[in-house]
């Protein structure tokens, strides 16, 4: 549920960008480290984790049944949004499929660590 909640929040603030002409664009890159399918309702999709090279930062993510797609050990262009409350923080994954005209994925953020923290 809250995944769609967040989805809810991000797709009209991305739109927002958009009509304002400026474009979400990637400004990382984070390699999946984990995916991991939720057994109790596999429905709710997946947990992953990922970490993105320079600075080093750990990502524990909520994904829909979509992250189906993503591959362990893999590379992806993402981007951090937030939405305009400020609640809900999510990546954007652009380079999922092959062809450059599909719709990429969003996950919630759970956490978000830096190596000097961890």
């Amino acid at each position: 549920m809250r995944m769609r909640f967040g989805l809810l929040i991000v797709i009209p603030f991305i739109l927002s960008y958009s009509s304002i002409g400026e474009q979400l664009k990637p400004d990382r890159v984070i390699s999946i480290t984990s995916l991991e399918r939720y057994e109790n309702d596999k429905s709710k999709g997946y947990k992953v984790e990922g970490k993105t090279s320079e600075p080093p930062i750990y990502y524990k993510l909520e994904c829909g049944i979509s992250a189906a797609e993503l591959e362990v050990g893999r590379l992806y262009k993402v981007a951090v949004v937030i939405s305009p409350d400020g609640w809900t923080r999510m990546l954007v994954f652009f380079d999922i499929h092959p062809d450059p005209k599909a719709i990429g994925m969003s996950c919630d953020i759970e956490s978000e660590k830096t190596a000097a923290r961890e």
